[in-house]
């Protein structure tokens, strides 16, 4: 009987204990900080393809750059200008191209070849936690008066978009 009382009292004092051990409780906090960090998808290259004055003296091409950010941001573009095969500059083309470029306010902005726009102020985007479209129009517009001004030949210009937080 001794032995049956004392693995009793065994039993409820360790049960006893399991219990005091189930209802104590304490927490802690767990804290992290997420970085800014930005991801640019822009086209390898836009190609206006040949242009044929016989065919009419403008083009447009139009493209989507794909922002992936987790904050606010501003945005700027950059145009290097147009230099031909030899690396000469083409003051003509920096006046006959012009980008037309969508900031995150709707409303269009310009952006001659040679020149940049962007940096404090409308020109960015609000976080949104999806991607967020960039429209792009590369217009090609030379005048009929004036289509002989430009010398036959490759071009190209160099577009940098710049994307820091705001």
């Amino acid at each position: 009987m001794k032995k049956v009382l004392f693995l009793t009292l065994v039993l409820v004092v360790a049960l006893g204990a399991v219990a005091m051990a189930k209802s104590a409780s304490d927490s802690f906090d767990v804290k992290l900080n997420i970085l800014h960090y930005v991801e640019l998808v822009l086209p390898d290259s836009l190609n206006l393809e040949d242009i044929n004055f016989a065919d009419g003296y403008g083009r447009t091409l139009s493209t989507t750059m794909k922002l992936y950010t987790n904050d606010d941001v501003y945005v700027r573009l950059e145009s290097a200008g147009f230099v031909d095969a030899e690396g000469n500059e083409s003051p003509t083309l920096n006046q006959w191209v012009q980008y037309s470029w969508t900031p995150g306010t709707g409303h269009p902005f310009f952006l001659g070849a040679g020149k940049s726009v962007g940096g404090w102020g409308p020109y960015g985007y609000d976080f949104t936690g999806s991607v967020i479209d960039m429209p792009l129009k590369v217009i090609f517009k030379a005048p009929k008066a004036d289509w002989f001004a430009a010398r036959a030949g490759d071009y190209s210009d160099v577009i940098t978009v710049t994307v820091f937080a705001k």
